[in-house]
């Protein structure tokens, strides 16, 4: 019952490993899958991602086929896509925050829509808190525009998918150049460049450290030095003060560090 119905997280504390469970010999599948469950729980918290992936496998064998059939909407959803004009690339990014679909803007030769799936990448990320949550606020940050596709709404609706991705398309393209979610920025930018050489404020060009108060995780963000590629994260982080803490989407951050 706790397995199944924790929403975040489960402590498991055992007086005896996994393999001293003897249920070779019982006819029964439950003790087996509960040994089964302790070898999992111990991998997680080993981080042995092998093991884990063996252990799931060995519980569900058709593990690797539904991998096999979500490639193949990945796949089959970019040919789709480049028959109807689009220009994109498959796996984008060098990280190991690989973009499964990222689609090029024809005007400007940039990416300017990434398309995550339920396929290989979704499904090698064993934490749900950080495929859901973490993940695609990690690539917003960096300037990707995210749109989900699911493998169930492909199968059932195909061209309904196609349709809402060229419609957020079609969206982003009209407002490149103009305004952050309908916002004029413009006196945002102009204050910052006005900070050029304030080392206690973020100005264009700068290279931000930023600390998400909520997992304590630090990353970088490049503060481009042209305006118009701009993305709304990198605005709401201009003229920001050292060590100011802000609010964005929810969430709390902390300016840790300038760069200029």
């Amino acid at each position: 019952m706790a397995i199944s119905r924790s929403k975040r997280k489960v402590y498991v504390l055992s007086s005896i490993e996994p393999d001293e469970l003897k249920v070779a010999d019982t006819l029964n599948m439950g003790p087996k899958l509960f040994k089964s469950y302790l070898k999992y729980a111990k991998a997680v918290s080993d981080n042995d991602e092998a093991m884990v992936k063996e252990i799931l496998k060995s519980v569900c064998p058709d593990a690797t086929k539904f991998t096999t059939q979500a490639d193949d909407f990945v796949n089959q959803l970019a040919m789709e896509l480049e028959k109807r004009g689009h220009k994109l690339v498959l796996d984008a990014g060098a990280s190991r925050s690989k973009i499964d679909l990222a689609i090029i803007n024809p005007k400007t030769n940039n990416y300017i829509l990434g398309i995550e799936c339920d396929g290989k990448t979704y499904k090698s990320i064993l934490s749900v808190r950080e495929r859901d949550i973490h993940r695609k606020r990690f690539l917003e940050f960096r300037g990707w525009e995210i749109i989900r596709v699911w493998s169930r709404d492909w199968w059932k609706n195909r061209e309904q998918v196609i349709s809402k991705i060229e419609h957020f398309l079609s969206i982003l393209i009209e407002n490149e150049r103009k305004t952050v979610v309908g916002i004029d920025y413009s006196q945002i930018v102009l204050q910052s460049k006005k900070n050029d050489k304030d080392s206690s404020k973020v100005g264009l060009g700068d290279t931000v450290f930023i600390k998400d108060m909520m997992t304590n995780d630090s990353f970088d963000v490049n503060i481009d030095d042209d305006e118009n590629r701009l993305n709304e994260f990198k605005v709401a982080i201009l003229n920001k003060s050292l060590n100011q803490i802000f609010e964005y989407k929810g969430f709390e951050y902390q300016v840790v560090r300038i760069k200029k």
